[in-house]
């Protein structure tokens, strides 16, 4: 009985699981189509959409107030630190979208919008005086990332 229960619903998942991978690929199409391949968001649409674009994208990770989020792996971080103007891609959810609009309004930053695919993807026209993310993150106490 538990294992038809499992199956059940392990099978019912099946149609979920499919729209989100291919609302993740008309996403990275999306992106692609716009240029845009450095950009910040948050760490499970990051790990996502660089695992499914196979590192065509490659994007940092946020948490709250425009801040590093949960950098994982080396070359990616150093990647985004070298890109001069990345842009941010958030669920149209995301509280970090409310940070970032007031953020560029405080600095008078002129910005591209576009709601694609329940994301909102935002794109400065210069960087923003004062975020943190386009500098280093502070190390984690007893963190070690991962170098190849």
């Amino acid at each position: 009985m538990v294992l038809i229960t499992s199956m059940s619903y392990l099978f019912s998942e099946v149609p979920k699981a499919q729209r989100t991978q291919q609302e993740t690929a008309r996403l990275i199409q999306k992106l692609e189509e716009m240029h845009v391949t450095r950009f910040y968001t948050d760490y499970w649409s990051c790990a996502r959409l660089i695992f499914a674009s196979q590192e065509r994208l490659i994007c940092g990770d946020t948490w709250g107030n425009l801040t590093h989020g949960y950098d994982r792996y080396k070359p990616y971080l150093e990647d985004m630190l070298h890109t001069p103007n990345p842009a941010f891609v958030y669920s149209a959810e995301s509280l970090s979208l409310k940070d970032l609009k007031q953020a560029m309004d405080k600095n008078h930053i002129v910005y591209s919008s576009t709601v694609y695919a329940g994301y909102v993807i935002v794109q400065p026209e210069r960087p923003i005086p004062g975020v943190l993310l386009y500098q280093p993150a502070p190390p984690i106490p007893g963190f070690v990332p991962y170098q190849p």
